[in-house]
């Protein structure tokens, strides 16, 4: 079987949402994409699927035969790479993130929703049952909370929010959460199960009622970690293609609304300096300890 994918939700290739990520990519013995940190080399699912997903945008555009393959091949890797346990398929990462209080091993919604958006689509051409599976078991630790070992938790309205980083405090960033959301989204066009569906929908509702909590007024907030840290150029544009996106998916006009208010934050160079202003007290104050 080899049909053609659904394509990513946003494109991958786009410079502006991880400036730098792929000359940052050390490749292993097996091909496999590994991130250049301060401190060393590392796996990080999230690049790997990153990477997956570039190769399979490339090749619905140029349809290369070695782009899918690459894409395939990946997929495979990630399959071998999951761990099967009672809160689903987890891919762990085996370093510590100090300013997140995370120590190994840790998971991150993030990553699994993004693998099952790599493997409804590894499905999709090939037709391997296990793929299918996998996207499934990946989403299944959305069920559980930070405490039981799984990414689900909760804004300050006690509505459900999903963790890239499963910290403590709640950090809630929003690229992370919405690209979790889009791995569920993946799942539901290809399983009818009432609790996936059931969840995608509270979490719709869930980041309706709480996107205004990212905007500055002037940008917008990379989380809601202690100090609301405010996004850089790129977290930002990232935000604008993310919100644009659940618009289409959803209808939600609140979603639009954001979209193009945030955009139109880029236009005026008062609000970049406010931003330039912003982030550097705010870095300041972090290293007096203030916050």
């Amino acid at each position: 079987m080899s049909n053609l994918p659904t394509p990513y939700h946003i494109d991958l290739g786009f410079k502006d949402v991880r400036e730098g990520m792929y000359e940052n990519f050390v490749f292993d013995s097996e091909n496999i994409p590994m991130y250049k940190y301060s401190w060393g080399v590392e796996y990080n699912v999230i690049f790997i699927c990153h990477y997956a997903l570039y190769n399979l945008q490339v090749y619905l555009l140029k349809k290369n035969q070695k782009h899918l393959d690459e894409f395939i091949r990946i997929s495979s890797w990630l399959f071998k790479k999951g761990k099967s346990c009672k809160k689903g398929l987890i891919f762990e990462f085996d370093f510590p993130l100090g300013h997140m209080n995370l120590k190994p091993p840790w998971i991150s919604a993030m990553a699994q929703g993004r693998a099952s958006s790599v493997f409804t689509r590894a499905y999709e051409i090939t037709g391997q049952v296990s793929f299918l599976e996998a996207s499934s078991e990946a989403i299944k630790p959305f069920f559980y909370t930070v405490k039981q070992g799984g990414v689900r938790s909760e804004f300050p309205d006690g509505s459900v929010a999903l963790e890239e980083y499963a910290s403590d405090p709640k950090s809630l960033v929003l690229n992370g959460m919405i690209v979790s959301l889009l791995g569920l989204f993946d799942v539901c066009e290809l399983i009818k199960d009432r609790q996936f569906h059931t969840l995608k929908d509270e979490l719709v509702l869930s980041l309706e009622n709480n996107i205004s909590l990212y905007d500055t007024g002037f940008w917008t907030y990379y989380s809601l970690f202690k100090h609301r840290p405010i996004a850089n150029l790129d977290y930002h544009k990232y935000h604008v293609l993310l919100t644009w996106k659940l618009f289409e998916l959803t209808g939600k006009n609140v979603f639009l609304e954001k979209s193009l208010k945030w955009d139109k934050y880029l236009e005026s160079p008062f609000n970049i300096l406010l931003r330039h202003a912003s982030r550097f007290a705010q870095k300041a104050a972090v290293k007096l300890k203030i916050f």
